[in-house]
């Protein structure tokens, strides 16, 4: 065992895959190195470990582990220093030949298999083994402890009192482990007898299950998963997450449950602690088993003085107190150890592990290795200031206060350096990854003096320790060079290690030990030593098992010095100085040393000669130096383990007690204990957690510390934590601390239900049980409860499930801003990744795009928030098609082409054409995205619906081409479109589709404006961007414009089309498209590919253009400027050339043909329809070709070609995409047309057009995959039989010819009746959208807000009329809009509460709209509305307050007031109280009532706001996080008060009249009304004096209310003045604009306005009357 280890031995696991975790340097550096290893890390092969399991033989243990052939075992074994951790909390490894590895963690449990053990039969199950059999039995034995103490005269101690004894039970080890391994493991026990093992059900909760548990010869393996963090690494690394008391609590329930699963089945848990609980993210913990093991050994029967041996070691004090940091450095002060084994003892306290790059032991450079006489370092400074200077660390600490946190130092140790340190170990694959990819020898530190000066870093044990160092694995890499005065390695390392234990440094390492685990570390102590770490002070994310820590608040002592004749090892050689040492140079701060004496350095075998300080190492000691020594250590040890050091001298072994099972309890129960007081002491001690080996020394500690923290623990805490650690405590089990919360240990009362719902929620289909928890917790508990829902969302492996389930009870309890921090980075991961159709998590991904779902989501969060933020999802969603295509299985495959060849052209009619996939029915998310999206729009209006839907739906277009996938071309079975030149089908058009149908829907709900004003003007918007700058995006949305202009163009009118053709369409689109892909000046980023598909799908649209208008239209519209400027590209490319072009060199065709110079007479005639013009009757008829002079023809366009200047890269481009096969597909359809005389007369090339055509005779076509455009398929028949022709042979391709007459060609196709289906199709939309086309006063109103960028422009009251409201008999008195500003609540003096919903119907010209609800149980005029966006309930005030549900119009709760209310407002979500002020006997109070409870003030909700001098109580406010409220009073005074805690935070005289409004501008700034006309604006963080921000007094008028209208991060105010004025006030939070008053026009509201509600969002008013009238205006 000395020389391998248990894994190789019993498992056969290889040496390189295998990592001792407590057999390191740390563990034995008191110790004498004989002990086996007992805990190992191990890398294994998933596969080979299942093999184990199920074959349960002893051969499969004698054939060799299997090893990670990819990596050496170098690498290896870095991995196993700082193993992958998944999102599960497993380590895992993918291999690359497919194989998983896993990190498995063995114990080796010393316990002979024969062995006797013994057992309680009280304990033991007799009966179902249900709890409440579990329960009694525990009862039981109290029982018969309680009678016989009460039956003494004297009673003593609950042990001494139990009479008879029972007698004992023993069993075999053996057996009592496979029970284990049964009833509390749950794993498989290998007795490798051959037979398969059997699998027990699940685990208990908060146990670690085993891989297995086998028995072996003389010793049982347990296997367990591989687990980083712990309770220990939790506290001292991440802390922030037991930041309140609730997180706390869960962590010590769950331990409880763990020992009481252990208790359960009649087992002892043992002396646990914080190292044996493993966490999860979501703060989930499981116990090792280890403990439990530890417990069987202890109950194995031995003879009497190997018992009395035993206990001896265990109480031997050097291993009990060795782990209390007190005690090592009492013993390095006495000079017991040495320098390097303490400065390992505080590596190891601090949790710094070997092998780890992030938290490797650190230990300081002492010299410079200058010379072997002198160079001793500064050690009271940081290496990283010796190296960088003062000057420095100064300009980076100045630096960091601009908007980083301040610090000196980055890292005391960093990953890379350790990687530097360690190059010559470290395989180039490793390094290549941590320092620089490229492998460079030479840029690695050479020497030991160059190392030194290069790192900013602090040293390690291995430059002291190891000679394999310096040794270098790699060929091109020397070794690690030693100061040319050391012989070799081992004399250096004696050297250093000399020079570490040297006197100089003894008497100043306390200094360093400051600065890197001390007091200096924190505070102003580390600002004074320039020692301020980054890495320390960043917040904590998530759990982290490494880090820096703080060991002492206090400064650490000196060693004592000593006589030598009194040391511990003999002195080296000295080598001594007469000159004093002193710094080397005034510049030099790097080291501290002698001035050059000149001496020869003597070498005496290894022994190094150092310098000492002053010469003398035996200098005289003061007498009370000892003794003040002894008090500086005696203080140090209090403050750290709060007792002082017993120096070795003062041990009293403790009393042994009596062996019986209340014993083995009441150590299960103070184990617990001292847990408790760890975890909840963390947050108010340093993080230091000693180990102890015997229970009663770490109950002393705990009582020590317990004592220390006391008062700054829960008070219910405190009094049973201090009864728990009494020696005489009652031995509960811990199901009984479970089953007594409140009496033995309290814990909140929804400790158990939430615990119960944790355990259990992966099988659970009842998540009521989450909304009862969520009730009971307060806000800080309630983020334990959201970091447990958050990791489960992120880590399931159904989390659109999780997210359909709870996001409504989460956003209902969390609130809006705690639910973005939480869960809207996973729903972009969320919406964007699906399952696969077959998977159970499929139906909950279809449901998160429903509308009911949506619906739900937007109530809870806001409509503003939901349409910033979760409608972005939908909407790329929308434009993603391969997710849609691949889950339905009918996905259109890409075919396979060469890298910018998208249309690739085929030799026949069958090659390279894919199966027809038929797309007969749309995907079934993409069909609730558009039907979500639909009611979207129609849900929130004109103006947000082009704002956030229409408007990104057109960007949107954009993503549908944005990758090269998306260009693909796909075959899809969607019959023929006769309009098209080419009918291409890509990917990206489905998604294209898909847009353009909602963008159709949407503008079939608003009128054709949308169409006009919105669609085409963003694209004539983006074809300017794109004449400015072609960028990848530009021209993706430019492919989508097109598409989406190609789908909608068929759907509009004829009328309305003629109207926006010639302006809009043609010369603001078209030709701005027709310009860019002929222009020389423009380079396509993605090449040829896209603008070939760009000139296509721009010939589709104007032959689909020119076939609809007619031909004579067509002739006049089209042809100029259009196909003038298409067509003369060709000349401008080729007319140097007298051949047909062919295309550039790197652009091959597969089957082209290189053109003749003159073209071959054709034996069956010209391939052109040629027409003859009868010279009498001037008709025109088909016949041989003649010459016409054109006296009317326009300018011929510039055919001048392209230069060399316009770039050969542009050139060869061009060349690529208009070629013959272009020329001709383009040409011969427009001839058809438009007629070859109009085409011959307007294009001056036209007889190099004919010699192109010509050329391309014999050559195949464009070939597009599904939808093939050839002169040959049954689309050249189509547009045969639609211009009339005849098919002829020409040239052995089949060509249409056309065998219409002339009045056919002259006379436009116009097909009126398709004209007509089009007006009556839209006529139905827009019946069908309940009259919601926009006109009048809406039109306007929309288009002067469509696609303006407002978030920078004050508001504006345009007073335009949109909507009347008139249905109350008298006054309104309060108006209420409610955030999705689709609809509000009006109350007046006819004592009714009306609904209304905002629609856009009408033209807006006094249009009036019913109410949708009333509600009529108050008795007088309702004053004021509110509404509780948590609860769903409307609340208004007549005097009375009532609580009823808006959407049934009934009451739900009418909290009871002493007197009439004078004011209410409620708090924000997630909160659901209402604070309701009132005026008892001219006092002033304000209640808080919870909804929830629906009976009286919730507790401490009174308030006493105010007395005479302030006034009587007039509004009420509350913070937006709920943080405060405050009041205003007649008298002009303010108050505030802190919701949390019920005190008055401020007040203050803010005016001279009586504030009527207040309204809560942020959780810092407040603005208030008064009758003075004086609108102020406060900061409530500042003092009393400077409160006072911004003082608007510029209204002339008096104020009737105010509103307050959010802009980014600023604000409008809106004020509704007397004489029917309306007063804004820009950007109120920077002093405020200008005011701007507004009269409101006679014509536009008639009587006198009385109240004023905002529509930010809309950018709307509404506006009440004393008629009893609302009216809606911008």
């Amino acid at each position: 065992m000395s020389n391998c280890t248990f894994p190789e031995i019993d498992l056969c696991i290889p040496k390189s895959h295998i990592r001792i975790l407590d057999s390191d340097i740390f563990h034995n550096a008191h110790s004498d190195g004989d002990n086996p290893p007992t805990r190992c890390l191990c890398l294994v092969q998933e596969e080979w470990l299942l093999h184990l399991v199920a074959s349960n033989t002893r051969r499969a243990c004698f054939q060799d582990a299997p090893v990670l052939p990819e990596l050496s075992d170098i690498e290896v074994e870095l991995l196993l220093s700082q193993p992958p951790v998944a999102a599960s909390g497993t380590g895992r490894i993918h291999a690359k030949d497919g194989t998983e590895w896993i990190f498995v963690e063995m114990f080796y449990v010393p316990l002979l298999p024969s062995a006797s053990v013994q057992r309680f039969p009280e304990m033991i199950e007799n009966g179902d083994g249900t709890e409440d059999n579990y329960f009694s039995r525990i009862s039981a034995m109290q029982g018969e402890a309680q009678n016989a103490a009460v039956l003494r005269k004297h009673p003593k101690s609950i042990q001494a009192v139990i009479a008879p004894l029972p007698q004992p039970v023993y069993e075999m080890a053996g057996d009592i482990v496979a029970e284990v391994c049964q009833s509390v493991l749950s794993c498989p026990f290998l007795d490798f007898s051959g037979r398969a093992s059997i699998v027990p059900p699940a685990t208990p909760p908060n146990i670690l299950r085993p891989y297995f548990v086998a028995c072996m010869v003389d010793h049982f393996l347990v296997a367990l998963p591989y687990r980083p963090f712990t309770i220990i690494d939790c506290l001292r690394f991440s802390s922030n997450l037991l930041a309140c008391d609730a997180a706390k609590y869960f962590i010590l329930y769950q331990c409880i449950q763990a020992v009481a699963a252990v208790q359960r089945k009649g087992f002892l848990a043992g002396n646990v602690g914080l190292t044996d609980f493993v966490v999860r993210h979501d703060m989930w913990l499981e116990m090792k088993p280890i403990r439990l093991f530890e417990e069987l050994i202890r109950l194995v029967i031995k003879d009497e003085s190997a018992g009395e041996e035993e206990t001896k070691r265990k109480e031997d004090p050097e291993d009990v107190d060795a782990g209390k940091i007190s005690e090592w450095t009492t013993l390095w002060c006495l000079g017991k150890i040495t320098n390097f084994e303490y400065l390992l003892a505080l590596n190891r306290a601090a949790g710094r592990c070997f092998g780890h790059p992030d938290y490797h032991p650190i230990m300081p450079w002492v010299v410079d290795f200058s010379s072997s006489t002198e160079g001793y370092r500064d050690l009271t400074r940081s290496k990283y200031r010796l190296t960088k200077g003062d000057h420095q660390l100064d300009l980076t600490y100045q630096a960091s206060d601009n908007g980083m946190l301040a610090h000196h130092i980055p890292e005391t140790f960093s990953d890379l350096t350790f990687y530097i340190y360690k190059a010559r170990r470290i395989p180039k694959s490793v390094l290549c990854q941590h320092v620089r990819k490229r492998w460079v020898p030479a840029e690695y530190p050479s020497t030991m003096e160059r190392l030194y000066r290069w790192s900013c870093d602090e040293c390690i044990p291995e430059f002291f320790s190891d000679p394999t160092i310096f040794q270098s694995i790699h060929p091109d890499l020397p070794d690690l060079a030693v100061p040319p005065w050391c012989p070799d390695v081992r004399a250096f390392l004696q050297f250093h290690r000399a020079a570490l234990e040297s006197d100089y440094v003894s008497q100043h390492l306390h200094h360093w030990i400051d600065l890197n685990f001390g007091y200096k570390l924190t505070g102003k102590e580390a600002i004074e030593a320039k020692n301020v770490v980054l890495s320390m002070h960043l917040p904590p994310r998530g759990l982290k098992n490494h880090g820096i820590q703080q060991l002492f608040a206090v400064a650490h002592p000196a060693k004592f010095r000593v006589l030598p004749w009194f040391a511990r090892e003999p002195i080296p050689l000295i080598k001594v100085s007469a000159k004093g040492m002193k710094r080397r140079s005034s510049g030099d701060n790097l080291s501290v040393g002698k001035e050059d004496s000149g001496d020869d350095v003597s070498v005496d075998n290894v022994e190094m000669a150092l310098p000492i300080e002053n010469g003398n190492m035996c200098e005289t000691l003061s007498p009370l130096e000892h003794l003040e020594n002894l008090e500086v250590l005696i203080d140090f040890c209090i403050s750290v383990d709060k007792e002082q050091p017993k120096l070795l001298d003062d041990f009293v072994p403790p009393l042994k007690q009596p062996e019986t099972v209340l014993y083995y309890l009441r150590n299960d129960l103070q184990s617990v204990t001292c847990l408790a007081v760890d975890i909840f002491a963390s947050s108010h001690m340093p993080h230091y957690f000693p180990s102890f080996s015997v229970l009663s020394k770490r109950v002393a500690y705990t009582k020590k510390t317990f004592a220390a923290v006391e008062n700054k623990l829960p008070a219910e805490l405190g009094g049973a934590v201090r009864a728990l650690l009494s020696s005489k405590v009652f031995p509960y089990g811990a199901e009984q601390i479970l089953a007594d919360c409140e009496r033995i240990l309290p814990f909140p009362r929804y400790m158990q239900k939430f615990h119960q719902y944790a355990a259990t929620i992966a099988l659970t289909a009842d998540h009521s049980i989450l909304s009862e928890v969520l009730d009971d917790m307060d806000e800080c508990d309630r983020e334990l409860a959201f970091t447990f829902l958050k990791q489960l969302f992120s880590q399931s492996s159904e989390p659109h499930q999780w997210l359909v389930v709870l996001s409504d009870t989460v956003m209902k309890y969390c609130g809006v801003d705690r639910f973005g921090e939480m869960l809207l980075p996973l729903i972009q991961q969320v919406y964007g990744e699906g399952p696969p159709a077959d998977k159970a998590d499929y139906h909950a991904y279809v449901q998160l795009f429903q509308p009911e779902f949506l619906q739900s989501v937007a109530v809870r969060l806001g409509m503003g928030v939901f349409l910033r933020v979760w409608l972005v999802p939908l909407i790329e969603k929308l434009a993603d098609v391969e997710e849609m295509l691949q889950r339905t299985g009918k996905t259109g495959h890409s075919v396979p082409v060469e890298e910018e060849q998208i249309f690739t052209l085929d030799d026949d009619d069958n090659g390279g054409v894919l199966d027809n996939v038929m797309v007969d029915a749309p995907d079934i998310v993409q069909t609730h995205v558009m039907s979500s999206l639909n009611w979207l729009a129609e849900e929130i209006g004109p103006v947000l619906t082009s704002r956030f839907i229409s408007g990104n739906l057109l960007k949107s277009l954009s993503l549908c081409y944005s990758e090269q996938e998306k260009l693909q071309p796909v075959q899809l079975d969607v019959g023929q479109n006769e309009d098209l030149i080419s009918p291409i089908i890509v990917a990206g058009d489905v998604a294209a589709w898909g847009v353009s149908q909602v963008l159709m829907d949407i503008a079939s709900l608003y009128g054709r404006s949308f169409i006009w004003d919105h669609y085409f003007s963003y694209c004539a918007e983006l074809v300017k961007e794109a004449l400015r700058k072609l960028t990848p995006m530009n021209e993706a949305g430019l492919l989508g414009c097109l598409e989406m202009m190609q789908q909608i163009l068929p759907q509009v009118t004829e009328a309305a089309l003629y109207e926006h053709l010639p302006f809009q369409i043609i010369n603001e689109i078209l030709y701005p498209h027709v310009e860019l892909l002929t222009s020389g000046l423009h380079i396509f980023p993605s090449g040829v590919a896209t603008r070939r598909l760009l000139t296509l799908k721009w010939l589709n649209l104007v032959y689909t253009l020119a076939s609809r208008i007619g031909r004579e239209s067509a002739r006049t519209m089209i042809t100029s400027p259009l196909l003038v400027t298409f067509f003369g590209v060709f000349t401008k490319l080729y007319s140097a050339q007298p051949t047909s072009p062919t295309p550039p060199d790197g652009i091959p065709v597969p089957g082209r043909k290189s053109p003749n110079r003159d073209p071959p007479p054709d034996p069956h005639g010209s391939p052109f329809i040629t027409i003859k013009k009868d010279q009498s009757s001037g008709e025109l008829t088909v016949g041989t070709p003649v010459t016409l002079s054109l006296d009317s023809a326009l300018s011929p366009p510039s055919t001048a070609p392209f230069h060399s200047s316009d770039g050969e890269e542009t050139l060869q481009e061009l060349k690529a995409v208009f070629t013959d096969e272009m020329a001709s597909d383009a040409y011969i359809p427009f001839c058809a047309l438009l007629g070859q005389f109009h085409m011959d007369e307007k294009l001056i090339n036209s007889d190099f057009l004919h010699a192109m055509v010509v050329g391309s005779d014999e050559k195949p076509s464009i070939s597009i995959s599904g939808a093939r455009l050839s002169r040959h398929n049954s689309g050249a028949s189509t547009r045969s039989q639609r211009f009339g022709g005849e098919e002829a042979e020409v040239k052995g391709l089949r060509r249409q010819t056309s065998a219409v007459n002339a009045s056919a060609l002259d006379v436009d196709v116009i097909d009126y009746e398709e004209s007509q289906a089009a007006e009556a199709k839209l006529l139905r939309d827009s019946q069908a959208g309940a009259d919601r086309a926009l006109r009048g006063n809406w039109l306007a109103y929309w288009q002067n807000e469509i696609g303006q960028d407002r978030r920078d422009e004050a508001w504006n009251v345009k007073q335009i009329p949109l909507q009347t409201f008139a249905a109350h008999a008298g006054s309104v008195k309060s108006l209420y809009v409610f955030d999705s500003e689709v609809s509000f609540m009006s109350g007046g003096k006819d004592k009714t509460v009306r609904l209304w919903s905002i629609r856009n119907t009408g033209d807006g010209n006094y249009s009036s709209t019913a109410a949708e609800g009333m509600y009529v149980d108050h008795k007088k005029p309702v004053t004021e509305l509110k509404f509780m966006a948590r609860e769903r309930l409307a609340a208004s005030c007549d005097g009375a307050v009532h609580l009823w549900d808006p959407w049934t119009v009934v009451t739900v709760y009418r909290p009871e007031v002493p007197t009439q209310a004078t004011c209410m407002d409620t708090s924000s979500s997630p909160s659901s109280t209402l604070l309701i002020g009132y005026i008892t006997d001219e006092l002033c109070h304000v209640s808080r009532y919870d909804v929830r409870s629906k009976w009286g003030p919730c507790a401490g909700g009174q308030f006493k706001v105010s007395y005479g001098s302030a006034g009587l109580i007039r509004c009420l406010v509350t913070a937006p996080d709920n943080s405060w409220f405050a009041c205003g009073f007649s008298a002009g005074v303010i108050s505030v008060f802190d919701q949390r805690t019920g005190m008055m935070s401020a007040t203050w005289k803010a005016h001279d009249s009586d504030i009527f409004q207040l309204l809560a501008l942020s959780p810092t700034r407040l603005v208030s009304v008064a009758s003075d006309n004086v609108v102020c604006v406060w900061d409530l963080t500042r003092e009393p004096d400077e409160r006072l921000v911004h003082k608007i007094a510029a209204f002339s008028e008096p104020l009737l209310q105010c509103g307050l209208a959010q802009r980014g991060h600023t604000a409008d105010l809106v004020a509704l003045l007397a004489g029917n004025r309306l007063g804004v006030v820009g950007d109120v939070l920077r002093g405020g604009t200008s005011l701007v008053t507004t009269k409101i026009r006679a014509d536009v509201f008639k009587g006198n306005c009385v109240g004023l509600a905002l529509l930010p969002m809309n950018r709307q008013l509404l506006v009440a009357g004393e008629s009893g009238a609302t009216l809606l205006l911008c």
